[in-house]
């Protein structure tokens, strides 16, 4: 789902895998299954702020870089959301 120039989507799946490049598989695959596990586009964008959220709180970043675009991420799926 695109908003803005920003695809949600595929912005969750680059971090996703920057989890995973990092020894984070299982919060590369937490975003995945919202996702994939998501009947609706609002359902899916929820579950993502939720995980991306819960990430950011528990420090559980690889770095400082994806720790801002994941913030940026949150800001725009709480606008998108709103």
């Amino acid at each position: 789902m695109t908003h803005m120039g920003i695809d949600f989507y595929a912005e969750a799946e680059l971090i996703a895998q920057t989890f995973a490049a990092n020894g984070l598989i299982k919060e590369a695959e937490a975003l995945r299954d919202a996702i994939e596990s998501g009947s609706t586009a609002t359902e899916i964008l929820m579950a993502l702020r939720w995980r991306l959220s819960e990430f950011v709180e528990a420090r559980t970043t690889p770095d400082e870089f994806t720790t801002n675009r994941m913030r940026r991420l949150i800001a725009e799926l709480n606008r998108e959301l709103n």
